[in-house]
């Protein structure tokens, strides 16, 4: 499953199971809070998630949860 996701979706949604908000991780990555939206509807489009907390259940079970930056 995780092949399905760029390096940084990847980071993000490691982030984003870890509990972070959207806007912690724009801080972290040092990029613009939009661009961790889009990066997160990214993710959910390629999961085919209905949200975000959906994708991250269906990383971790694609074990997704293995991979950490």
């Amino acid at each position: 499953m995780t092949s399905k996701l760029s390096e940084r979706e990847q980071m993000i949604i490691v982030l984003l199971a870890e509990g972070w908000t959207e806007k912690e991780i724009a801080h972290e990555l040092d990029i613009a809070r939009p661009t961790v939206s889009c990066h997160s509807a990214n993710i959910r489009v390629k999961l085919r998630a209905r949200n975000i907390t959906h994708a991250v259940a269906l990383w971790i079970r694609g074990g997704g949860s293995t991979h950490t930056f």
